[in-house]
């Protein structure tokens, strides 16, 4: 990803291999004439390469050989309130860019005069869970602090995620169940975080993340080929006091559509279209849908 530096890897592999033969090679520069003549031809060597890196010549991205990677989902954002209407606190619409490969400001100036925010500022991220990102999978988790968001115009309406509150059940003064019907494109992703000291403490889905007490908000990946049916599940959750009152957990529900081309706008397309020869990008649409339920 972005925020690691395979060079340094390889630098540190490079220097364990030359303390294991210095050993050996040393002594066989002193039985040379001109010791001092081959050792000034291989740091004149060293220092060649030094220059030649700093240089344009040393630019690490080629077009076919070894393009630099990023992913642009054009992606219309709704927030929703905790009231029972699920009434729209705020909308937007943009476009949110995540380099997979080092150096992810080399594309800076296709952004220069667009209204360009970073997650070195960030954007509700102490309120919005995932800071309000189309994060399609765990592995773009550790690339958030890389990636940044362009304000720009909504992407094409139509099939996008929705949420249903199918039931709730007070079990007991401090359990409640809740179970929810999430419907929409055949790639979502879903965040959920508990609030107000309420801990999820049993699903309808694999146990492990609760068992093992993964770090929040909890993850799942939704994807289907042929049935579009939607997706049911419930949920417990405890809370160390009788009173329910506030939000039980804040869910953030992201569609994906990546096979449909014809979904991209023609703002989307002269987006990608900038981006230059030496980089490859992989493009699609997203929605992002909140809920404090």
């Amino acid at each position: 990803g972005a925020n690691k530096n395979p060079d340094i890897l390889i630098g540190g592999f490079t220097v364990l291999i030359c303390l294991v033969m210095a050993p050996f090679l040393v002594p066989l520069l002193c039985l040379f004439r001109k010791s001092k003549t081959i050792i000034s031809i291989f740091g004149g060597v060293c220092l060649a390469f030094i220059i030649l890196a700093a240089t344009p010549i040393g630019f690490p991205y080629k077009e076919r050989e070894a393009p630099q990677r990023f992913f642009v989902a054009h992606t219309i954002r709704t927030f929703h309130n905790a009231d029972p209407a699920m009434t729209v606190r705020y909308s937007d619409a943009g476009y949110y860019i995540v380099p997979v490969d080092r150096h992810p400001h080399s594309v800076d100036y296709i952004f220069e005069n667009m209204n360009t925010t970073s997650i070195d500022k960030p954007v509700n991220c102490e309120t919005e869970i995932m800071c309000g990102y189309p994060i399609y999978s765990s592995r773009w988790l550790g690339w958030r602090e890389q990636s940044f968001w362009i304000d720009g115009p909504a992407p094409k309406t139509g099939g996008w995620p929705t949420l249903r509150i199918m039931r709730k059940d007070r079990i007991s003064n401090t359990n409640l169940i809740i179970s929810l019907e999430v419907a929409g494109p055949d790639h979502m992703s879903i965040f959920i975080k508990p609030m107000n000291d309420t801990k999820l403490i049993d699903w309808s889905l694999d146990r492990t993340p609760i068992q093992e007490h993964f770090e929040e908000p909890y993850f799942i990946y939704l994807s289907y080929a042929l049935d579009p049916a939607p997706f049911r599940f419930h949920m417990e959750f405890e809370h160390n006091s009788p009173d329910w009152s506030g939000s039980t957990l804040d869910i953030a529900v992201i569609g994906h559509k990546i096979h449909d081309d014809i979904s991209n706008t023609d703002e989307f397309r002269e987006l990608v279209a900038e981006f230059p020869a030496w980089s490859t990008v992989s493009a699609w649409t997203s929605s992002y849908d909140s809920w404090r339920i």
